[in-house]
């Protein structure tokens, strides 16, 4: 039994984990600039999940959740998109789908 447990654990060590997904924070002075957002994220992410949407006085704040490997050209993207002044990109150890 011990053997089958080592061996049980070693493969799982071996197996691919997914990517954690990581928390895009966009703030927007337009609330119109939504559309525009989102396709800079779909141009460049895997797959993104919209967490918080806030819209106050026409000031849009965006919480998106994506898993992407091109970190740098989806903030420059998101950044150079008008009406948008902050962009950030964050790693969290929150929970894991699949």
């Amino acid at each position: 039994i011990s053997l089958l447990v080592f061996i049980a654990i070693v493969v799982l060590d071996r197996m691919p984990v997914a990517k954690v997904p990581l928390i895009l924070i966009v703030n927007a002075s337009n609330k119109a600039t939504k559309d525009d957002i989102i396709k800079a994220v779909e141009q460049n992410v895997k797959a993104y999940n919209i967490k918080s949407h806030v819209v106050e006085d026409n000031h849009l704040d965006l919480v998106i959740e994506v898993r992407t490997s091109k970190y740098d050209d989806l903030v420059d993207c998101v950044t150079n998109i008008e009406n948008v002044t902050r962009c950030s990109l964050l790693s969290h150890d929150g929970e894991v789908t699949f």
